[in-house]
């Protein structure tokens, strides 16, 4: 199950600012493959950042991008390297990944300036500086979690030992996010080397979170927040998560530091989710028929 969230900072509200976060999740399939894709991206607030908010915006677009033609390299590898799969895919991941996410970015920028110059002109990195963003994002697929982020906004997972749910940044100490308030930005120069990274099987995940800083930074423990999220949702239903969540959200920035939050929870099924490609249409066709024969026969 999947489920977003995103609200205006208070802040941001108080001084007439749009929100500058944005947020895209999915369940997508490729040859039969299914692929989930969480992505938050928080664009930077500062005041030569006049466009950050469609920086962010188009963050998350690239990171569905160049998940999509990821996912074409690790079901190539599945299919014909299937004893050494997963080390040619977290080698991909760690690599080209953040290099295709980089360029779809900024060629989704540079094209909005085309559309849209602002003036004074500016070239190079300085023209991309007023979109400048964070972007974090998560790719579940083949019951393994691939998280990446470039800044600030991370991936939050739960996960089931001893019996309970215990919480964990998962990116936590991957590399440093810069000094005080500043953060890496996808519209540095460097913004590929700045890229932290994790994969882990999924097994015994209740729960992910993609969050920008906003979710974080408002609450005094956030993995004691997130256990205890995880298990009343479980107890009490995704819908009642799902009736809460922007309520909940528009607390904590009122309540907490005042910046906007975007979300994206995922709970895996229970039954990971199948890594061959499902049955052909004529076999369920044909097991359809079987089954509707043996009932009214």
């Amino acid at each position: 199950m999947l489920l977003t969230g995103c609200v205006r900072g208070a802040n941001h509200r108080d001084k007439n600012l749009p929100c500058q976060d944005a947020s895209l999740a999915g369940i997508h399939y490729y040859k039969g493959y299914p692929y989930v894709l969480l992505a938050v991206a928080d664009g930077h607030g500062a005041g030569s950042y006049t466009r950050s908010e469609l920086g962010a915006h188009f963050a998350v677009r690239a990171a569905a991008e160049a998940a999509a033609r990821w996912v074409v390299f690790a079901v190539d590898c599945l299919e014909k390297q299937p004893a050494d799969w997963l080390d040619n895919v977290r080698t991909e991941f760690s690599q080209r990944f953040v290099r295709h996410l980089r360029q779809t970015w900024e060629a989704n920028v540079t094209g909005h300036l085309a559309a849209f110059p602002m003036q004074p002109a500016a070239s190079g990195v300085e023209a991309l500086k007023p979109y400048g963003t964070t972007v974090a994002l998560a790719v579940v697929f083949a019951g393994q979690l691939f998280a990446g982020a470039i800044g600030d906004s991370t991936l939050f997972l739960v996960r089931e030992e001893a019996g309970a749910g215990t919480a964990a940044d998962l990116l936590a100490g991957a590399k440093a996010d810069g000094l005080g308030l500043a953060t890496d930005s996808l519209a540095s120069a460097d913004a590929v080397y700045k890229w932290k990274h994790k994969m882990l099987p999924l097994a015994e995940t209740r729960m992910v979170l993609a969050s920008t800083d906003g979710f974080k930074d408002s609450l005094a423990d956030p993995l004691k927040t997130l256990a205890d999220l995880q298990h009343d949702t479980e107890a009490k239903g995704f819908a009642w998560l799902e009736g809460r969540l922007d309520g909940f959200l528009a607390r904590l920035t009122e309540q907490g530091v005042g910046d906007d939050i975007a979300t994206v929870f995922y709970f895996p099924p229970q039954a990971p989710l199948p890594v061959t490609a499902p049955a052909s249409a004529a076999d369920i066709i044909e097991t359809a028929e079987s089954q509707a024969g043996k009932n009214y026969d």
